[in-house]
């Protein structure tokens, strides 16, 4: 009676054991596979900075759309946008508001591309 009682108890053993992992497989083909990070990252470009010198032609203080129109010296125009919370004015050493902009003035003008439009970072005053 204990042979039987022991081979019963292994069988069982197996059993269970057999259906735990049955069920263990299931469960993994069924889960989603647990996200793990990317073995690469794509790096954003880096905006190119280009630069331009002009005389200040006229400025647009639209609050829409300020801009500033530069005679390039080359005698072509170039329109450049300005952004009121980033664009910086330089003369010399010392930050001024955009409004000291003026026409006659001497600059040079440092943008990025942004949405096909040029915009300013910073303009400095010759």
């Amino acid at each position: 009676m204990r042979k039987n009682f022991v081979i019963g108890f292994i069988v069982l053993t197996f059993m269970v054991l057999n259906l735990a992992a049955s069920v263990s497989a299931a469960e993994k083909s069924v889960m989603p596979a647990a996200t793990s990070m990317p073995t690469h990252t794509t790096a954003t470009p880096t905006p190119q900075v280009t630069s331009v010198e002009g005389t200040v032609m006229n400025m647009n203080t639209l609050p829409s759309t300020p801009s500033l129109k530069l005679m390039l010296a080359n005698g072509q125009p170039s329109l450049i946008q300005l952004d009121r919370l980033t664009t910086t004015v330089w003369k010399g050493s010392q930050s001024i508001d955009l409004t000291q902009l003026a026409a006659g003035q001497k600059v040079k003008v440092r943008y990025t591309a942004k949405n096909g439009k040029r915009v300013a970072n910073s303009i400095e005053i010759k």
